[in-house]
């Protein structure tokens, strides 16, 4: 594969599929809170 024509592919991607990455890490950044949270809660 082509590097121009693999690039072309990954930003249109990365335009396409922007949203959706912001919307998961945030999800999986409050997943992970909470999952911290509930790990550290026993211990204080």
């Amino acid at each position: 594969m082509e590097y121009v024509a693999f690039s072309a592919a990954l930003l249109g991607f990365g335009t396409l599929g922007w949203p959706y990455l912001v919307m998961m890490l945030n999800a999986l950044n409050r997943y992970f809170e909470s999952l911290y949270y509930v790990i550290q809660s026993p211990l204080l």
